[in-house]
């Protein structure tokens, strides 16, 4: 990275630009700043946080500059829940009319205001419902589809349009994801949400392929439906799910 860095040119990296970038913006005044990091992976903000100040360091920025930028430039966790089916080039997508971002706000007044935006003070109970039901009904369908002769462009809607694959998925709900759910209090806000997301996967204007989800299959068993399992057997040791 460091040597990413180093030279007259724009960085290759994203951390290194954007390193580059507050950098410059110190060096004009250091105006406080507030980053909205959307990447689909826990604690994204404290994440992108550690690896600039990471990179500060490794690069050898001055010390002033490592003070502003733990100081005067906040991150911030959020989660994005939006189902997006395909690009529209050059630079478009298809998505759903549901579409929320959650943001955690670590103290932080709400910046701006949109129908689809929440301000929240925690951000696990969002993470988890999007994590263990709609992320884990498209796991467990990918998985269904790859141990099938199903076709290669086989949709979420087309696969869900089979009765015993949609039962399978309602059934693994209702018995197994929605009782997780209950033994944290969150039985009625898991049931509200699978019957949320059972609607937006029928969706007839979203072309979903499994195979696109099937990317990083084996990581997303683990983090779906391993971590969903390992989380309810905090409160149920004995917990055992059949069907996951």
């Amino acid at each position: 990275l460091g040597r990413d860095y180093a030279g007259p040119r724009a960085p290759k990296s994203f951390p290194a630009k954007l390193l580059a970038l507050l950098r410059a913006r110190f060096l004009r005044g250091g105006k406080p700043m507030l980053f909205l990091p959307t990447e689909l992976i826990t604690g994204n903000g404290r994440v992108l946080k550690s690896v600039l100040s990471g990179l500060a360091s490794d690069t050898g920025q001055p010390e002033a500059f490592r003070e502003w930028l733990g100081r005067s430039v906040t991150f911030l966790d959020t989660l994005v829940d939006r189902i997006v089916s395909a690009e529209i080039p050059p630079i478009g997508a298809i998505a759903e009319p549901y579409a929320l971002w959650a943001i955690q706000r670590d103290g932080m007044g709400e910046v701006f205001s949109h129908p689809s935006v929440k301000w929240v003070d925690d951000l696990v109970p969002y993470v988890r419902l999007k994590l263990h039901i709609l992320n884990l009904g498209h796991t467990v369908l990918t998985q269904r589809w790859l141990l099938s002769r199903a076709p290669a462009d086989e949709t979420v809607r087309n696969t869900l349009a089979d009765p015993a694959v949609a039962e399978h998925l309602n059934e693994i709900y209702t018995e197994e994801v929605i009782p997780g759910f209950a033994l944290y209090d969150m039985g009625d806000e898991a049931a509200r949400y699978v019957a949320m997301t059972l609607d937006r996967f029928n969706n007839p204007f979203l072309e979903h392929r499994l195979a696109d989800i099937a990317q990083n299959h084996a990581i997303k068993i683990q983090n779906r439906i391993g971590a969903f399992i390992a989380w309810v057997r905090e409160r149920q040791p004995d917990f055992t799910p059949r069907r996951l």
